[in-house]
C-alpha cells in the first residue's frame, strides 16, 4: 500500500453551485493541518457543473481540486459515492478525511472508514496537529465533559 499523505475535504455545494458555508470552514481547518503536518491540502467535488466551486476552493488554499462532474453525483447516493471515493482512495491513501458533521458525512464517513479499514473520529469540536500527530477533541458523558483523542498519522 502507498503511504499516506495528503489532508482532503470532502467538499459540498449549495444549490447555486457555492462550496457551502461548512465546506469553507473544513478548507480553512485543512489548511491549518496541512500546513502543521508538512502536506498538501486537497479539495474533493462531486456532483455536476461544479466550475465555479472548483475555482473557489482553488482560491481556498486547495492544492489540488479534484473534480469528479457527472449528473448522477448531483444527489448525495452512498451506492454511488462510495465506491467511488474508496477506489480512489485505494490508489492514493489519504493522512485525513474531513467531512462536515452533517447528515451525509454522518452516513458517508463510517462507511468510507469501514471501506478503507481506518479509523474514525467522530463529533470534533476541534482537530489539531502538533509534532507529527493528530489531536480530537470531542465531546463525552453526554456533552458534560470534553476527552482529547491522539491518532497517530504515521
Amino acid at each position: 500500500m502507498a503511504e499516506r499523505s495528503g489532508i482532503y475535504v470532502l467538499a459540498e455545494t449549495t444549490e447555486g453551485g457555492k462550496p457551502t458555508p461548512l465546506t469553507l470552514e473544513l478548507m480553512g481547518l485543512g489548511g491549518d493541518l496541512a500546513s502543521k503536518l508538512g502536506d498538501k491540502l486537497y479539495a474533493v467535488l462531486m456532483g455536476h457543473g461544479l466550475e465555479e466551486a472548483a475555482r473557489e476552493l482553488a482560491g481556498c488554499g486547495a492544492g489540488e481540486v479534484l473534480v469528479l462532474d457527472h449528473e448522477a453525483l448531483s444527489r448525495y447516493n452512498p451506492d454511488i459515492h462510495l465506491p467511488i471515493l474508496d477506489k480512489f482512495f485505494s490508489t492514493s491513501p489519504p493522512r485525513v478525511v474531513l467531512l462536515g458533521h452533517n447528515s451525509m458525512g454522518q452516513d458517508l464517513a463510517p462507511r468510507l472508514a469501514f471501506a478503507m479499514g481506518t479509523a474514525l473520529i467522530t463529533d470534533c469540536l476541534e482537530v489539531r496537529a502538533e509534532a507529527g500527530e493528530l489531536f480530537f477533541v470531542r465531546p463525552v458523558y453526554g456533552g458534560n465533559a470534553l476527552a482529547t483523542q491522539r491518532a497517530v498519522t504515521d
